[in-house]
């Protein structure tokens, strides 16, 4: 028999909000139709799964404030068809019969499923998609695939190629070792599914919105991530909310799991810079602070601002310094100078435009 999961009890309206966009996802209503199930619990959100399956779930999202309870599903019968004397017989044509002048309206069966709680409705069940659905998928993975497998076999060749070319040292051990880490990890990354990316990021996006509770960004972080195990983003901010926390242990701990998924070089100085222009300087100087100048070819100060963010972002956990300074050089003398204190918490490009000083030289 499977099992139905109960969300019990809802304690906070950003929790609230998560659950009623999966119930839109799921039974393609109107927002305002699931918040107005979530704002009265409790209510049956899962029916006639395995334990495990709904204890994954259960898992998944109690971290952010919501109760569950795991019940026994009950078996739904279909509806017996009628029996062949419940049938009419047929009208003779030209005889008059009050019963032929007559249609009753017909009486549909409904299932009535008790459950062990009064009342509660049902809202949403796992993996129950119609077959027309499957079957214009199918068509549309037997059309793409060809496609698809042309596409990641050319940029694989291309990758490989740049490697090797790059620093002309394509036979060493070093350059081998750096294509394979490269290679198995774009192939693991491609296999998240845009819908759990999407998720990735939306979860990503709520924890900005917690810039002073650390321990509510800190869960969504980790939903976020998993979701999608290669989001920088969520990884980035997990590092840093741990920083800001001083929770030294957890931090080395992410990091160390962020090396596993990206690489060695995932916090090199170089590799952070080298997807905005290239590195000139990068110093600890005596007063503790952390100096770092790059040319780009952005022009606008708004690009320029946007670079130092994710720059900021991935130097701020592992410079161990007391402030930041950034100089992304257009050409000599022009470019955008940017100052922040490593102790300040950003989350998003707002925050960090609010908590930074920008210098802009025409």
């Amino acid at each position: 028999m499977g099992k139905d999961l109960v969300i019990i009890s809802i304690d906070n309206d950003h929790a609230r909000k998560v659950i009623a966009r999966l119930l839109c996802q799921k039974q393609s209503i109107p927002l305002q139709k699931a918040l107005a199930i979530t704002a009265k619990p409790p209510f049956i959100f899962i029916i006639n799964e395995s334990h495990d399956a709904l204890k994954k779930v259960v898992d998944q999202y109690s971290q952010l404030g919501i109760v569950f309870k795991i019940i026994d599903s009950l078996q739904r019968k279909p509806a017996a068809p009628p029996h062949d004397s419940a049938i009419p017989d047929k009208v003779p044509p030209g005889t008059y019969n009050d019963s032929s002048q007559k249609t009753e309206p017909s009486q549909k069966t409904h299932t009535v499923h008790h459950l062990p709680l009064d009342d509660i409705p049902v809202v949403t069940e796992i993996s129950k998609k119609k077959v027309s659905v499957k079957s214009l998928l199918l068509f549309l993975l037997i059309i793409l695939l060809p496609v698809v497998l042309v596409i990641f076999a050319y940029r694989e060749k291309r990758t490989a190629f740049l490697e090797d070319y790059d620093g002309k040292v394509s036979g060493t051990k070093v350059s081998k070792t750096k294509k394979t880490v490269s290679t198995g990890q774009s192939k693991s990354s491609s296999a998240i599914s845009p819908e759990n990316r999407a998720k990735s990021a939306d979860f990503v996006d709520s924890a900005s919105a917690y810039n002073e509770d650390y321990e509510m960004a800190i869960s969504f972080f980790k939903l976020a991530i998993s979701f999608n195990k290669y989001n920088y983003r969520a990884w980035y901010g997990l590092v840093n909310t741990y920083h800001s926390m001083n929770e030294l242990d957890k931090e080395k701990k992410a990091k160390d799991e962020m090396e596993m998924l990206f690489g060695k070089n995932v916090f090199d100085i170089g590799s952070i810079v080298k997807p905005f222009g290239e590195l000139l300087t990068a110093e600890l100087r005596s007063d503790s602070s952390y100096f770092l100048e790059y040319t780009t070819q952005s022009s606008s100060r708004q690009t320029l601002v946007n670079e130092t963010f994710q720059i900021v972002r991935a130097l701020k956990p592992v410079c161990n310094c007391v402030s930041i300074a950034i100089f992304a050089q257009k050409s000599a003398g022009r470019g955008l100078i940017v100052h922040i204190k490593s102790d300040r918490t950003f989350f998003n490009l707002a925050d960090y435009t609010a908590v930074a000083s920008f210098t802009y030289l025409e």
